[in-house]
């Protein structure tokens, strides 16, 4: 089974784009001293409440960096991959 390349490229363009964003708003969240959870944004709807997960640098540092730390392995991850799709097409 082989792929057609003509839709990678947009797919990896659009994925950087999106984790660009991420990105972004990761740093500012990091310097303002807050981590969200915005994973569990739907099920926080579900529950009834307003927001995701939010962990404060001050009041719970474990969770904080918990959360920091998980979602730079992920978007490290997922910006690695979208980049070698990208260069491969």
């Amino acid at each position: 089974m082989s792929f057609r390349h003509d839709g990678m490229r947009f797919i990896a363009v659009m994925g950087l784009l999106f984790l660009g964003w991420s990105w972004v708003r990761l740093a500012r969240d990091f310097s303002v001293g807050v981590a969200r959870f915005d994973w569990q944004w739907t099920t926080a709807l579900f529950r009834g409440q307003r927001d995701a997960t939010v962990y404060e640098r001050s009041s719970n540092p474990s969770g904080f960096w918990w959360c920091t730390v998980s979602k730079i392995v992920i978007y490290s991850i997922l910006t690695l991959g979208f980049l070698i799709l990208l260069l491969e097409t």
